[in-house]
């Protein structure tokens, strides 16, 4: 909120009506309704403050710092309704200030701490991989493990942490099999994801895990609330490359351009997988129920089949596959552990519930997605029902490409269910395309999943592009 809110309102009482019973009563009335908005839109938040160790480093100053200028309404008695105006509107401002002031601090400790809760994670006896991109790491991740087991003892990340606390989480949730790595009968792999909001997180990742071994799956306009243009993106991206250097492996998807040209620059072995590079994927066939293709490796061709849907997944193995093959892995297992792969939840997770066909891309966050997903859609029989709300962390672009995402949908789409921030952006869209199927809008996801039993008829295939409002 801007500061010459409070400043304004504070002068006008001190000048105006300085001493009249009128104006307090309207500043109490008035505070007492924003904190009760306030309080509202607190407790409809899907995650609340929590007070944690940093919790209460940060809450404890900005208390501290919120009743003293509160108290200042005693010392400058004439001053009261800018200060008491500064304290009941002014948290933000005030959040900011603590936050920026103990960041660094919190960098350092927490570095710190990573460093030494990870230390077992960088045996020399430990072959270590990190995956980063803008999308699909942790299926990646996945798919790599299932691909390695059958030669190597594979720990990896869990969930979807990719954070230096989310490793320290990995590390101690693996502590066991790490601190007895040397006395294993198959080789010990660590399979890590590397997440990154601003410039210098995979370096960081990369310092904590120390790899030799990594994929990078491909550049997209995310986070650029923080990174502001896709450039910076791609720049944080190339750390992995950068680390890992040229006495290692790192396996490049050169059908994005961002990542294609980190290949011409990296100094170590490079695989590239997509079109010219040195893994490509042939005959592609997909269905509502799976995808058959072929990798070509040089001359030799290994035919896959999985029941991953979408295009993006094809890529995802081909990528894992690369690896896999630069470890050894025998082909025919490869091709056993494709087979067995299953969709990862929220990942294009196909799944029946009654009468109603749920195909749940809830994680999905980028355009890519959008499109392979509703290419999968397209295949399916039955009217179909898309959830959306759009595309969020990216920026200045986020008009332009929820806007694409509206125009994607209206190709295929029955009835569309919209809601969240990017709501009337995927509306206007939908009918500037054309759309002349029904379009719902909900005030949040809570609201939206309460009226599905409403919406949806027997016989339905519900398309669920992203649960993050």
């Amino acid at each position: 909120m801007s500061v010459a809110l409070p400043i304004t309102e504070g002068l006008l009482g001190y000048f105006l009506w300085e001493h009249t019973l009128i104006l307090d009563y309207s500043v109490s009335s008035v505070s007492l309704l924003c904190g009760v908005v306030a309080l509202v839109l607190y407790l409809k938040k899907r995650t609340k403050f929590r007070f944690t160790a940093r919790g209460l480093r940060v809450a404890i100053p900005f208390y501290l710092l919120s009743v003293t200028i509160l108290s200042l309404i005693f010392v400058f008695p004439k001053f009261k309704h800018l200060f008491a105006s500064l304290s009941a509107y002014g948290g933000y401002l005030i959040l900011a200030l603590v936050n920026g002031v103990i960041a660094p601090f919190e960098h350092n400790r927490n570095a710190k701490y990573a460093t030494l809760r990870t230390e077992p994670l960088r045996k020399e006896s430990i072959i270590r991989v990190v995956i980063t991109g803008s999308y699909g790491k942790t299926t990646c991740r996945r798919i790599l493990s299932e691909l390695l087991k059958s030669k190597y003892e594979v720990v990896s990340s869990i969930n979807n942490y990719n954070t230096p606390l989310g490793l320290v989480r990995s590390v101690e949730n693996h502590l066991e099999v790490l601190n007895s790595a040397e006395n294993l009968t198959k080789t010990l792999i660590f399979i890590g994801e590397a997440g990154a909001k601003r410039k210098g997180d995979i370096s960081e990742m990369c310092r904590l895990i120390a790899p030799s071994y990594g994929i990078i799956t491909g550049v997209a306009e995310q986070h650029l609330d923080s990174f502001r243009t896709i450039e910076r993106v791609a720049s944080t991206k190339e750390e992995l490359a950068k680390y890992v250097g040229a006495s290692g492996t790192v396996v490049f998807n050169v059908d994005n351009p961002h990542v294609h040209a980190m290949s011409e620059r990296f100094s170590g072995k490079a695989v590239n997988v997509g079109r010219g590079g040195d893994i490509q994927i042939e005959n592609l066939k997909m269905t509502a129920r799976g995808s058959t293709f072929n990798l070509r490796v040089g001359d030799e061709v290994i035919p896959i089949k999985t029941e991953l849907l979408g295009a993006h997944n094809v890529l995802n193995i081909a990528l894992c596959v690369a690896l896999a093959l630069e470890l050894k892995v025998d082909k025919w297992e490869i091709q056993s552990a494709c087979a067995r792969l299953k969709a990862e939840p929220h990942r294009l997770e196909r799944r029946v519930s009654g009468t109603i066909t749920i195909l749940d891309d809830g994680y999905n966050a980028n355009i890519m997605g959008v499109r392979s997903a509703l290419k999968v859609l397209g295949e399916m029989d039955g009217r179909k029902v898309i959830y959306a709300q759009g595309i969020v962390e990216c920026g200045a672009k986020r008009r332009k490409l929820n806007r694409e995402v509206g125009r994607l949908i209206s190709g295929v789409a029955g009835v569309v269910i919209l809601s969240g921030e990017n709501a009337k952006i995927i509306s206007k869209a939908l009918k500037k395309s054309g759309f002349q199927g029904k379009i719902y809008k909900f005030s949040s996801l809570m609201h939206a999943t309460s009226e599905f039993k409403n919406i949806l008829k027997s016989g339905d295939i519900l398309y669920l592009q992203n649960d993050i409002p």
